[in-house]
């Protein structure tokens, strides 16, 4: 596992996460209320702010990668 960030606004991370096809697909009534819990999440948690007045900051994540052979 590998931690990374990215420099992304409030609009960026909606954006990030309503782009999974399993968000995609939810009716517009669900995906109204994860946009809210998105925001308030984000409310929640200290911030790296890389521009406040702009509303960037960095948004740490972190990737896996699995590996399989067949035998």
């Amino acid at each position: 596992m590998t931690a990374y960030s990215i420099v992304t606004s409030y609009q960026g991370v909606e954006d990030r996460v309503c782009s999974k096809s399993y968000i995609a697909v939810l009716p517009p009534e669900d995906q109204e209320l994860l946009q809210i819990r998105i925001k308030d999440t984000l409310d929640k948690h200290e911030k790296v702010w890389v521009d406040e007045a702009q509303g960037r900051f960095e948004y740490p994540y972190t990737t896996t990668a699995i590996v399989m052979r067949k035998k």
